[in-house]
């Protein structure tokens, strides 16, 4: 079995009266492209730099491909960062800023040089060696912040939302380059982000955070479809949450008793759902449907907002007094009838396997 490249074992960190990381372990395969994710604050970039060493933890151990380097300084760890605003050298050529760091290391010149021609390929930035940063779009800054950090042939590179100050389409574009680029190095990424759709789409594991703690890791569609708490399943996307008691099993399905009525959810035996256990059924929009096809999931309401949104449309239908829930329809090119409008009463409906009861 391969050991980790990065181990944080039991790692805490406190800015005065702020706790920014709370004894969080958690660990980066070699070759990985890991997400840190979650929103302002939650402690992500903290963990980011106190990888990269530009911050100390007050309590615990960081091992980078081996080496405990909890107490060594930024230029001493076999990592490398790309930050939000890139902190590129704005009187220096872009072949200056990537030489800077080889330079401090005292590499000679030619393999300076032709480490400058290597990065510069890999970027697809040849013909723009001698251009200083403000010649240069939000794109290609971009992919110099990235020539400039894997110049010194890193372990692992760190990323601090590095698309954050791109507009939408360029970062789409940006997410395939970055994507194809990580295959192509097959070196590790560590990628922080408050953006689902950002990490859903890079990372082959997400590491969810929540007020400084590590509140559920894994792939992210297991992440997504088998949410651990109502936080991470109302995070990720979106999930409509239905309060109830556990009534019972029958047959493999678990029972549940709720203010919409009896729902039916396909479970293994769980010694924590015990009869009267209050849970949330976490359901997504795109799992309910109008079309009932004999669903024991089936509950009728009346829509209160129907939005047309290109691909989908969007429907919150109120269940009972006060419950709303949320689903999502594909649109699809010469679809007989009409959606449903404002108004309109329906029969909502989804499978037993669709949805994740959740305890906390």
């Amino acid at each position: 079995m391969t050991a980790p490249l990065i181990s944080l074992d039991g790692v805490s960190k406190r800015f005065g009266e702020v706790v920014a990381a709370d004894d969080v372990s958690l660990t980066v395969e070699p070759g990985e492209f890991l997400a840190l994710l979650g929103p302002s604050g939650c402690g992500k970039t903290t963990l980011l730099r106190l990888i990269a060493g530009f911050d100390r933890p007050d309590a615990g151990r960081i091992v980078i491909d081996g080496m405990d380097v909890t107490d060594l300084p930024p230029w001493q760890r076999p990592v490398n960062t790309v930050f939000q605003s890139y902190a590129l050298f704005p009187h220096l050529s872009v072949a200056a800023n990537i030489a800077f760091g080889l330079k401090q290391d005292r590499l000679p010149k030619w393999e300076i040089e032709l480490r400058i021609a290597e990065m510069l390929a890999l970027v697809r930035l040849e013909g723009e060696a001698r251009r200083k940063p403000h010649q240069l779009s939000g794109g290609q800054r971009q992919r110099v912040a990235l020539a400039r950090a894997l110049a010194k042939r890193p372990k692992a590179l760190l990323l601090d939302e590095p698309l954050s100050a791109l507009d939408r389409k360029l970062r789409e574009e940006m997410r395939g380059e970055l994507a194809a680029l990580q295959k192509r190095l097959g070196i590790a990424f560590v990628f922080v982000t408050h953006d689902q759709d950002e990490a859903m789409s890079l990372a082959g594991r997400l590491a969810v955070m929540r007020e400084a703690r590590l509140e559920q890791e894994g792939p992210p569609r297991e992440v997504y479809e088998r949410p651990q708490s109502r936080y991470v399943a109302d995070f990720l996307g979106r999930a409509n949450l239905i309060h109830g008691r556990v009534a019972g099993r029958e047959g493999g399905r678990l029972l549940i008793e709720s203010v919409s009525g009896a729902l039916r959810l396909r479970a293994p035996d769980d010694p924590a759902l015990a009869d009267g256990t209050e849970v949330w059924l976490a359901v997504r929009p795109e799992n309910i449907g109008l079309d009932t096809h004999g669903s024991p999931n089936t509950l009728r309401g009346t829509v209160r907002e129907a939005v047309y949104a290109g691909d989908v449309s969007r429907y919150v239908v109120e269940i009972a007094e006060g419950v709303h829930l949320r689903l999502s329809q594909p649109n699809r090119a010469g679809e007989p009838g009409a959606r449903p409008a404002a108004g309109a009463e329906v029969a909502i409906a989804w499978p037993e396997e669709a949805g994740a009861v959740l305890t906390r």
